[in-house]
């Protein structure tokens, strides 16, 4: 359609905040980072904003809260559904999930687990790479 402006923003701030676990949307810095980066999509009057990166479904809500009527698209539980349409997956198809790493076991579990919004504690182990 070549009516759609389309408008980008870099957000680097965004990846080490939520890596910090600076994500409830009423967190100061939160909110002062989404104020930094964000009035821009505000101004260019968006309808749509595609989160263009794991990490900002996360803030999602404090995003929102900048945006409010944008439509926020996840990319990556959008590429998952897809893939499980794809592949005939059902919630009662689900199997076994286990998560290796080569780095700090516990840091993972902590990164990990405000990504998936669940403890992962017991599914991860810690490997060598060499």
């Amino acid at each position: 359609n070549p009516d759609i402006k389309v408008v980008s923003k870099a957000c680097p701030l965004f990846v080490p905040m939520v890596e910090c676990g600076y994500i409830d949307k009423t967190d100061e810095i939160t909110r002062a980072v989404c104020r930094r980066y964000l009035p821009e999509i505000a101004e260019s009057r968006a309808d749509t904003l595609i989160l263009g990166c794991t990490h900002y479904p996360i803030i999602e809500e404090a995003i929102s809260a900048e945006l409010p009527g944008v439509t926020l698209i996840n990319t990556g539980a959008e590429a998952a559904r897809k893939a499980a349409e794809l592949l005939g997956a059902s919630p009662e198809s689900a199997g076994s999930t286990r998560y290796y790493v080569s780095d700090d076991v516990s840091m993972f579990n902590a990164t990990a687990s405000v990504f998936l919004g669940t403890g992962i504690d017991g599914k991860v182990e810690r490997v060598s790479v060499g």
